[in-house]
């Protein structure tokens, strides 16, 4: 388990912190969670994302497929799907060819959704920001448009494998692209991508005046779990 709240936090800070410790934890999938009968069972798109992400965000990091359960209907089942969320709308429109239909309510309804937002945010707060990035920026309404897919998808148990610097694509599009690292010896599963997305939130309103071209965005957001989140220009 990787705790959110420091030794010294005032009281207020610190139940914030531990309300929103839930959406971090450290876990291999459980042998369980693969049987259930509301997950299908179909790890699909593996060769796809990683063709899609076979450049690393950054000099010395790793490249590895992220994972997350995503809904194929309303209510489920649960299909557990590789790469980026792009990706993984592509797959679950060959499992249910109405996905977009019956999700485009619950999309924008989900992707404000204050009470997720607000423990995300408290999970950044006083998080180090490095504005910039060496392999070029992203565009800010495309990075934009991924955090509200982040946020907005019925996706729940985003996860990746045991670090250090092993990073994982998550959004990609116009070759603007959302990372998400691990850099603790463990795997790593969030609740869902609401973390992710705050992250790549909180780059881009500290980082929109540090960029040489007005409407891009680079940089990358260190948490003291050992997660960051990296925003830039990627191939996709």
């Amino acid at each position: 388990m990787i705790f959110l709240i420091g030794p010294r936090a005032p009281k207020a800070r610190q139940i914030k912190r531990e309300r929103a410790r839930r959406f971090l934890r450290q876990t291999a999938v459980p042998a369980s969670l693969m049987q259930s009968r509301h997950l299908i069972a179909a790890i699909v798109g593996l060769a796809a994302a990683v063709t899609a992400a076979a450049i690393a965000p950054l000099d010395g990091y790793n490249v590895v497929v992220n994972s997350a359960e995503y809904a194929v209907k309303p209510g489920g089942p649960y299909v557990l799907l590789n790469g980026t969320v792009q990706e993984a709308r592509l797959q679950l429109l060959k499992l249910n060819p109405n996905w977009d239909t019956e999700f485009a309510k619950e999309l924008s309804l989900r992707a404000e959704k204050p009470h997720d937002r607000e423990y995300a945010a408290d999970i950044w707060e006083s998080s180090k920001v490095d504005c910039g990035h060496p392999k070029g920026y992203g565009d800010n309404s495309f990075i934009k448009d991924g955090v509200n897919y982040l946020t907005g998808l019925h996706a729940r148990h985003p996860r990746l494998p045991a670090g250090p610097k092993n990073c994982g694509q998550v959004s990609c599009s116009w070759s603007s692209a959302i990372w998400w690292c691990n850099d603790n010896k463990k795997p790593i599963e969030l609740q869902s991508f609401a973390v992710i997305a705050e992250g790549a939130r909180r780059i881009g309103n500290q980082c929109s005046f540090d960029s040489p071209k007005d409407g891009y965005i680079g940089g990358q957001v260190f948490h003291a779990s050992n997660i960051n989140v990296i925003v830039g220009q990627s191939v996709c």
